[in-house]
């Protein structure tokens, strides 16, 4: 039963700090990427090809991630739902953390095949500065990784 009372604060706690992992890029990125894709575009100095291909591969992927937002929505409106209820239904909770980690999961997968097939258009030259950009990159994520994230909601 103990096991139990101190699970369950432990589950909650992780679902609300990692309730921005979906959104994160948005929240850094407001609009569309443009951006992003301006910026890219000057330091690796994409040709109009390389623009159109990397732009096909990005709207692709936007449609794909906005397709997981929604289901993570769906998702933490359930999860809310249990948290309501008298008593905590551990077989429904466990499926919903399972669910998440599936649509985390591929949220990932698809941000990482995103830069895979971005890098697969680059020359030798763009492609050493892409890896230079990710690298530089990879920090900042860090900083802004769903453990560090302030909770959106104060419970206390």
């Amino acid at each position: 039963m103990i096991k139990k009372l101190i699970l369950l604060p432990v589950i909650l706690l992780s679902f609300t700090f990692s309730q921005g992992t979906l959104a994160h890029d948005n929240a850094q990125k407001p609009g569309c990427g443009c951006q992003a894709m301006q910026k890219m575009t000057k330091e690796l100095d994409l040709t109009s090809e390389q623009q159109a291909k990397i732009k096909a591969i990005r709207t692709q992927a936007r449609d794909t991630l906005q397709t997981k937002r929604q289901e993570m929505i769906k998702l933490r409106a359930e999860i809310n739902a249990l948290i309501q209820t008298d008593k905590l239904d551990e077989a429904k909770l466990t499926a919903l953390i399972n669910q998440k980690k599936e649509i985390v999961g591929s949220v990932m997968k698809t941000r990482i095949t995103v830069k895979n097939q971005i890098y697969n258009v680059l020359n030798a030259q763009q492609k050493a500065k892409f890896s230079t950009m990710m690298d530089q990159k990879a920090p900042q994520d860090n900083k802004t990784s769903s453990a560090t994230r302030k909770p959106h909601h104060n419970y206390a």
